[in-house]
């Protein structure tokens, strides 16, 4: 996953608005067990193409569980 991720990160740089890496990074991140992190791709992605509600719902699925963890 570590490989996808600076594959992701390199796209990114490539081009800001590829709201499918900031996804893959996620997803990434998320399999790593780091939400925090997967957290602020998913709101990257979001913030990039709104209409993604299957990332909305991770984004408040993670916003929920990283929450209840303080």
């Amino acid at each position: 996953y570590r490989e996808s991720i600076e594959d992701c990160e390199q796209a990114l740089e490539l081009n800001p608005y590829h709201f499918g890496a900031a996804t893959g990074m996620a997803q990434s991140y998320m399999h790593l067990g780091e939400r925090p992190r997967a957290l602020e791709c998913f709101r990257r992605a979001l913030a990039l193409n709104p209409n993604l509600e299957g990332v909305r719902a991770h984004v408040h699925y993670l916003e929920r569980t990283l929450e209840n963890q303080d």
